[in-house]
């Protein structure tokens, strides 16, 4: 239902960041899930990009 809308577009740039994160932890030999979410825990990097969205809406 939110095909088109601002929403879904938050949406769609929401989800890039969790799959490009999810990509360099199965890419990195060093890196797994529970010391991503040790160091930079999921709803922080959720409540920072929606600040950032937020902002850049802001801006337009």
């Amino acid at each position: 239902q939110i095909i088109g809308t601002p929403e879904a577009e938050h949406m769609e740039m929401h989800q890039s960041v969790f799959t490009l994160l999810e990509s360099l932890v199965k890419d990195s030999p060093w890196l797994h899930f529970g010391l991503l979410e040790s160091c930079f825990p999921f709803t922080m990097i959720r409540s920072s990009f929606f600040k950032c969205y937020s902002h850049a809406e802001e801006t337009k």
